[in-house]
Order: C-alpha cells, then structure tokens, then sequence
C-alpha cells in the first residue's frame, strides 16, 4: 500500500526518495516488489 501511496503521492517521506523512486514503476511490478519483500526475512 505505501508504495501507491508514493507513486499515487498520497504517502510522503521526508526527502522525497521514496515518491522519486515509485513514479516509475507500474502496478505489476509494485505487486512484485511487495510479494519480494513480504518475503524476506
């Protein structure tokens, strides 16, 4: 969720690096990041 919050600019972080970062990204590869880290350890 906090990624679309970034990319959609609903979220904010202090610097702006997060809502740089998710701008490119599509929803397909938002889901892909989100299921790599849900599975990190």
């Amino acid at each position: 969720r906090l990624l679309r919050g970034f990319k959609a600019q609903t979220a904010s972080d202090l610097d702006g690096t997060m809502t740089m970062a998710a701008q490119p990204l599509t929803a397909d590869e938002i889901e892909s990041l989100a299921h790599y880290i849900a599975g990190l350890p």
